[in-house]
């Protein structure tokens, strides 16, 4: 049966390239040429079918399939390319596209099962193969994407790696992630284009040469795959190089430095989201996620142009928010915020200013003098106050007044602070002295000095704060001691109110029932049982 399927795709391939053909030459699809792929993917099918029973000792066999398969793809491509325009691929007509999709799609789940534990078939295939990798990708179909991507991780290896980023093809794979994000079932459906992408992420040429040339949306999503790489690596084992490599480090601080200023436009509601915004935001949260590891800090020690971009873009936001009415106003209390502006890009931007600030200056007496001399402790006195448009920017501040060895300042805030709880309390006498027991949530600085790393605004590992859902005359409550009579208290509680439930309910009496009405005294108590005049017995009692 199939020396019959490709004797018939044979023909068919020779009929839809029997005309000369200049390079570049676009002829118009033809029923032809949607026959031939028809027949090509019923030839693929069974090379997919017959690899796959393959016993896996019996190499000959599967490299007899491998090297069809691999001539069969050739003539594909070979007529795709006449009637497919690479330059626009998705000018051509919708039903050949289908017939070609589905022929390819085939062909590359046969050579996944060709190259699956066969280093041998795997040298046959690759030179071939990865003159063809182009071709496929250009055609921007996303599961072909995929299904090139899982052979490519079934041959791969180091050399093959940095050919594949050599070629450029690194590049249009990351240009197609930045789509796939979009979609809820990317990470499933696309799971061998991510795979292939956190290899592709260790190649330095990736960051020096691809990064600068890709789209920002592509940028965005290399950068969102190096911040979920970092962030479940666990706390505890020391820093990989497989984590997140440091050439990847001047790469964040640049794209930090050169675009920062584009954070300003977050003052004022933009219906179209700003990408480049987001693209800085994402670098930004990145660089206060790594600073706080002690052993990564030390690449930025001698940054001081991040250090002054730092500075100078969170005196910018602040200043922009004391001016007038906007997005960088601060707000102090929870009526006075709307509910569209918890969703804006622009909230919690001086948060993650002043974390990245804290990390930076942090046993750096060069940085720590540096950024005395701007003159700042003004700001950041003014920042250690709630505000519901940064959350956490209060113990951020405060964490950052304390690396800078602010101590006059330290102690003149917490006074403050004290004053003010002090006051609320007078007025509200139920007030908590604080979330967790310390001045407006601070965690002992004094016990805790080193930096902590903020993954998002839900949790902090520095201190306890006051979030959105908690407020002064609200303050969250804490639970009491955990006594057994505390438990049997509630449990009894539980079965008294049960023990009420569906019984009916005493009818109203009358005014002359209610004088008859007498109060009956309690029962007395029952009394204590005899002591025995004999010890022993009384010991044999208790015993028993």
């Amino acid at each position: 049966m199939v020396p019959a399927i490709r004797d018939a795709t044979l023909k068919l391939y020779q009929i839809c390239t029997c005309s000369s053909r200049e390079r570049g030459e676009i002829r118009p699809a033809s029923a032809t040429d949607e026959e031939y792929f028809l027949a090509l993917a019923d030839l693929f099918r069974c090379y997919r079918w017959l690899a796959g029973v393959a016993d896996t000792d019996n190499l000959e066999s599967k490299e007899r399939y491998g090297r069809s398969t691999m001539e069969a793809l050739r003539e594909g491509i070979e007529v795709v390319e006449r009637i497919i325009p690479f330059t626009e691929p998705r000018s051509s007509h919708p039903w050949i596209r289908e017939s070609v999709r589905d022929a390819m799609n085939f062909g590359m789940q046969a050579l996944t099962n060709c190259v699956r534990d066969a280093p041998s078939v795997q040298c046959i295939i690759w030179p071939d193969f990865f003159e063809a990798i182009g071709s496929l990708i250009i055609l921007e179909e996303d599961k072909l994407l995929n299904y090139v991507c899982a052979v490519i991780m079934n041959c791969l290896t180091d050399d093959r790696l940095h050919q594949i980023v050599d070629r450029g093809y690194a590049a249009r794979i990351f240009e197609r992630i930045s789509v796939f994000e979009a979609r809820e079932d990317s990470l499933v459906a696309f799971d061998a284009v991510f795979d292939l992408s956190s290899h592709l992420l260790q190649c330095s040429l990736v960051a020096e040469r691809d990064y600068d040339l890709l789209p920002l949306t592509a940028r965005a999503s290399i950068l969102d795959m190096l911040n979920t790489s970092f962030t479940t690596h666990a706390t505890g084992e020391p820093f990989q190089e497989s984590v997140i490599p440091t050439f990847w480090f001047g790469k964040l601080a640049e794209e930090f430095k050169n675009n920062c200023t584009c954070l300003l436009r977050l003052r004022e509601h933009t219906p179209i989201p700003d990408e480049e915004c987001d693209l800085v935001l994402k670098a930004l949260n990145l660089l206060g996620n790594i600073t706080a590891s002690d052993q990564l800090r030390r690449s930025f020690c001698t940054d001081k142009a991040l250090l002054d971009e730092v500075i100078g873009i969170f005196v910018a936001v602040d200043e922009t928010g004391r001016r007038g009415e906007n997005l960088f106003t601060p707000i102090t209390k929870m009526v006075n915020i709307k509910p569209q502006e918890l969703v804006t890009p622009s909230r919690g931007l001086k948060s993650q200013l002043l974390r990245l600030l804290a990390n930076l200056v942090y046993e750096n007496p060069e940085f720590e003098q540096r950024a005395r001399e701007t003159n700042i402790f003004t700001r950041l006195k003014d920042n250690t106050t709630i505000d519901y448009r940064n959350p956490y920017v209060q113990q951020w501040a405060i964490l950052t007044i304390r690396n800078l060895h602010f101590s006059g300042l330290l102690e003149e805030v917490r006074r403050e602070q004290e004053a003010a709880l002090f006051q609320q309390s007078t007025t509200q006498p139920g007030l908590a002295h604080s979330v967790d027991g310390d001045i407006m949530g601070e965690r002992k600085w004094q016990g805790s000095l080193a930096p902590h790393r903020m993954r998002g605004f839900q949790h902090s590992e520095t201190v306890e704060a006051l979030d959105l859902h908690t407020s002064f005359s609200e303050p969250r409550s804490r639970p009491g001691p955990s006594t057994n009579s505390h438990v049997k208290q509630h449990g009894s509680s539980r079965r008294e109110h049960k023990s009420t439930k569906g019984q009916r309910r005493p009818s109203k009496s009358t005014k002359a029932d209610q004088e008859t009405q007498t109060l009956s005294p309690p029962p007395p108590p029952p009394p204590p049982p005899p002591l025995s005049a004999n010890p022993l017995e009384e010991q044999d009692s208790c015993s028993a």
